[in-house]
């Protein structure tokens, strides 16, 4: 099997994963379909971050997904669903780096939430093993709570939002529990922080955990692709309302 690895570009700000061991980053050989050379960092084994990646591969594939139990009836989502029948939710298992992503993506547009995301990494991120300096892994939790206020104001993330990320950090080790949790449970783990709602946990647990419960609420683009193009809404309902039934993170919020 050929393991594809990140490269500058697949994640914001040539932001590597961090593993328990360091950073791994992917360096094809001569017959790249045989094999691959896995580079890491200094503080990293080889081994171990091969374990790693071996372990979590098949999450990352989308092989913990089950798109069979998505039964839809006929219109726009179904169709879409039969023009992309492999289509799969990968899970990375990074909570905390996709829970600092979507803090940052709170309020804002996503070109203002990358370059902040991209200033960050690049001040304070890990130099990545081979030859690209161009390269970094995310801070650890606690480079993450060091960071100063004034390097916050320079990336461009309000006090409100930077709070909220200090808040989280502190609480890493809790957080990152939610990777293994049921959606309502990870949900509820996340919302326990201060400046985390059900928009920035359904953000996170999309990514870290796959999780296809995890209902972007709030989302202006959400409602309107949503409302106008997948589900037919009668006056003076709201999208949640629609949505209750099929989201647990949604059934989370209002009790």
């Amino acid at each position: 099997m050929l393991v594809q690895g990140v490269q500058q570009g697949d994640l914001p700000g040539g932001q590597l994963p961090s593993r328990p061991g360091g950073f791994l980053l992917r360096q094809p050989l001569a017959r790249p379909q045989r094999r691959v050379r896995l580079a890491t960092s200094a503080g990293g084994g080889a081994r171990e971050c091969a374990d790693w990646l071996l372990e979590r591969l098949p999450a990352l594939l989308g092989a913990n997904d089950t798109p069979q139990q998505l039964v839809l009836t006929p219109g726009p989502p179904r169709d879409a669903q039969r023009r992309n029948p492999g289509l799969r939710l990968p899970a990375t298992g990074l909570v905390l780096d996709s829970l600092i992503l979507a803090v940052l993506e709170q309020k804002v547009t996503v070109l203002e939430a990358r370059r902040a995301w991209r200033f960050l990494i690049r001040r304070y991120g890990e130099p990545a093993p081979g030859p690209r300096s161009d390269l970094r892994g995310a801070p650890s939790a606690r480079q993450w709570a060091l960071i100063p206020s004034w390097d916050w104001h320079r990336a461009g993330v309000d006090s409100k939002r930077a709070d909220t990320i200090q808040r989280a950090v502190r609480l890493a080790p809790r957080l990152v529990e939610a990777s293994a949790m049921t959606s309502a449970d990870a949900h509820a783990r996340l919302m326990t922080v201060p400046g985390i709602g059900i928009w920035t946990a359904a953000e996170t647990l999309q990514r870290s955990n796959g999780d296809p419960d995890a209902v972007s609420v709030g989302d202006f683009h959400l409602a309107n692709s949503s409302s106008s193009r997948c589900v037919q809404i009668s006056p003076g309902r709201h999208l949640k309302e629609v949505l209750w039934s099929a989201s647990p993170s949604i059934r989370q919020q209002k009790r």
